[in-house]
């Protein structure tokens, strides 16, 4: 289940304080499609917590109403076209995906002659997740407005993947 929060950086001191990934029942959101709340400030982030992974991300607030959230396979961003004619729909944004064990990304990511699309965000329980960006582009001046705003969330993911943090859950 992915939950976000609207916040400040207040919130996120309290977040890890509380080591807890309760939130009001109203800020519940379905895997598929959560709903970020409207920003009241620039400043402002909203927290995404993925229970299912045990992480949480910080999104930009200028990513309300622009993004799909899925951990139906892996944790997948991705942008929501305006255009109905854009040949691409809904492209991703970045994929974090449940890598596997430490050995394994040590293996896997030192073979010589093999690209390795992958990048380390970190470790949580003993498993090392990893996200990977998309190839190219999917959007042309055909779609100008899908294009500004896909260019400007692939300038901030970097950013945002730097956020990645574990969460502790109660239980």
């Amino acid at each position: 289940m992915i939950k976000t929060v609207k916040s400040s950086a207040l919130i996120l001191v309290f977040v890890f304080a509380s080591c807890s990934t309760k939130l009001p029942a109203s800020d519940e959101l379905a895997q598929s499609s959560p709903v970020l709340s409207r920003s009241q400030s620039k400043d402002e982030k909203y927290i995404v917590i993925s229970e299912q992974y045990g992480f949480m991300l910080e999104l930009p607030s200028s990513w309300e109403g622009k993004v799909e959230i899925s951990e139906a396979r892996d944790f997948v961003v991705s942008h929501k076209t305006v255009s109905e004619s854009a040949l691409a729909q809904n492209p991703i944004i970045f994929t974090i995906v449940e890598y596997g064990s430490r050995e394994k990304w040590e293996q896997d990511s030192k073979k010589e002659g093999q690209p390795f699309p992958f990048k380390k965000l970190g470790e949580i329980g003993g498993k090392v997740y990893a996200y990977i960006l998309p190839f190219d582009l999917p959007y042309d001046e055909k779609t100008p407005e899908d294009l500004k705003q896909y260019t400007e969330m692939m300038n901030e993911v970097e950013e945002v993947l730097k956020t990645f943090k574990a969460v502790v859950q109660n239980r």
